[in-house]
């Protein structure tokens, strides 16, 4: 560049800021050198679960500038007037699915999320079997421990509460040969003491 001449604008909507490195992005700034935006996304929750992340934290793989990524699947004929389409993962909320019947059609995220402000919880179960049968899983998952009706939540704390008995236990059966100095050579030497 003989001229020394500079290109501040960037995609459709997005502004470099020499002065501070940032590229503006219509609504909030984005910082190239942590590949994520340093203010919010506008609107909330609703562009992903991180307000602050960009393409997965990953501009280098997940890269579209133009748009031209299709992710849309093909649509599915279901039976009785029904069909399904799975759309795959665009912008990192994972897969969704669209669903039309004679009487109506909508939208709903894999294991019972949203997708397009709309769930599960409207589609008719034929539209949720034929959607199994094509690898999507429309309703949330129901874990739950063999043998029992506790579910992976409980399982999960009551492990951990058994793990810090035991802790104590075992740290207490370290600090008795400190009790007694004949044992003393029998205590096992930490490297760092916890």
């Amino acid at each position: 560049n003989p001229n020394n001449l500079q290109q501040l604008i960037r995609l459709p909507g997005q502004q470099w800021d020499k002065e501070s490195g940032l590229y503006y992005n219509r609504h909030r700034y984005y910082d190239p050198a942590q590949g994520r935006y340093i203010t919010q996304d506008p609107i909330g929750l609703d562009g992903g679960l991180n307000s602050y992340s960009y393409v997965k934290n990953n501009p280098v793989n997940w890269i579209d500038p133009l748009g031209l990524a299709h992710t849309s699947g093909k649509w599915k004929d279901c039976g009785k007037g029904c069909r399904i389409r799975i759309d795959g993962d665009a912008v990192g909320d994972g897969r969704h699915l669209h669903w039309e019947c004679k009487n109506g059609g909508g939208v709903m995220g894999e294991f019972g999320g949203q997708s397009h402000g709309d769930d599960y919880s409207s589609a008719p179960n034929s539209i949720k079997k034929c959607a199994r049968k094509y690898g999507f899983e429309p309703e949330q998952s129901k874990l739950t421990c063999k043998d029992s009706e506790t579910s992976a939540t409980e399982a999960v704390v009551a492990t951990g509460a058994t793990i810090g008995v035991g802790y104590i236990i075992y740290r207490v059966i370290r600090m008795i040969p400190s009790l007694a100095p004949p044992l003393w050579p029998t205590i096992p030497v930490n490297a760092v003491t916890p």
